[in-house]
């Protein structure tokens, strides 16, 4: 599988998990998945063949990840399962041109905000064991640097909470 197919299958995957969000969101939620869908759609129109093979593998990811979770353990976060995913291509140029990491810092803080339960450390970490085993499903090689990474991106984003 090449990068392109990889980090086509990760949007794929962080739009259809912002999609089971529901119609009533904010207006930086629905123009985040306003512009996942535009590329999406325009994909699908004229690159048919990657855009199909993209569902394939977001699909098989999705169903290799879901299937090894253990039985008990707690429901996922959305927000900390598209963070997970969007950690995983960040660094893509052309994703850039899809949305911002602005734009999605933004988005995060706004479906923190809207959830009225508290983010529990227990839910947190399912989701990343969650999206861990998505990673490792789309062939993501895991960086040594993931801990620090994640920490900086945190702070980013606590920011931004406080600010909003």
């Amino acid at each position: 599988m090449t990068n392109r197919v990889r980090e086509i299958a990760t949007l794929m995957l962080i739009a259809n998990i912002t999609f089971k969000l529901g119609n009533e969101l904010t207006r930086n939620v629905n123009d985040f998945r306003r512009s996942l869908r535009k590329y999406l759609n325009k994909l699908q129109k004229h690159e048919k063949k990657l855009y199909d093979q993209c569902v394939v593998e977001s699909s098989r990811a999705w169903d290799e990840a879901y299937n090894s979770r253990e039985k008990n353990l707690p429901n996922l976060s959305v927000a900390s399962t598209i963070d997970s995913l969007n950690l995983l291509i960040e660094d893509v140029k052309w994703v850039k041109k899809v949305y911002t990491q602005k734009q999605f810092m933004l988005v995060y803080a706004s479906i923190i905000g809207d959830k009225g339960d508290p983010l529990t450390v227990e839910i947190e970490q399912a989701s990343k064991l969650f999206t861990n085993s998505l990673a490792k499903a789309l062939g993501f090689k895991q960086p040594n640097q993931a801990k620090l990474k994640r920490l900086i991106y945190t702070i980013k984003q606590n920011a931004i909470i406080k600010k909003g």
